[in-house]
């Protein structure tokens, strides 16, 4: 499946899940992402993901001390993952986040941390071959 098909799909399940205690990408977010996947029945193989993303990947979830002397990961907590342009609005084009508004699919209003642009939303996406379940940071 492509990936606007993908979000697709997570947008007909109705389900975006995000971390309310946070404004990046973080081991909780892809955890609840990887436990709700599994509740709905979703055997999830990989991780889609902005390049934008890939320091707040390193910083948050990979071996800090490593850092930046370890390559960026190809997979982690076994799942792969794929780093892709259009997820993010730091983007000039933003075409699977464009996507994903214009088939209707909104963000939560949790952004009101003092200095945080209320307009940065980031779509993240886990997917199994056929199904995916959708995330924001």
């Amino acid at each position: 499946m492509t990936l606007y098909e993908l979000i697709k799909d997570g947008l007909d399940r109705d389900i975006l899940i995000f971390d309310s205690e946070s404004n990046i990408l973080s081991k909780r977010l892809l955890c609840l992402m990887i436990q709700c996947a599994k509740k709905n029945g979703i055997e999830p193989l990989t991780f889609y993901i902005d390049d934008i993303a890939t320091a707040d990947l390193m910083s948050e979830i990979c071996m800090v001390e490593s850092w930046p002397n370890s390559n960026i990961p190809e997979s982690i907590y076994g799942l792969n993952i794929s780093f892709v342009e259009g997820l993010d609005t730091s983007h000039e084009t933003h075409e699977y986040q464009s996507f994903y508004t214009k088939m209707g699919g909104t963000f939560p209003q949790k952004w009101c941390y003092p200095g945080l642009s209320k307009d940065k939303k980031n779509l993240i996406v886990l997917a199994s071959k056929d199904k995916a379940i959708l995330g924001c940071y």
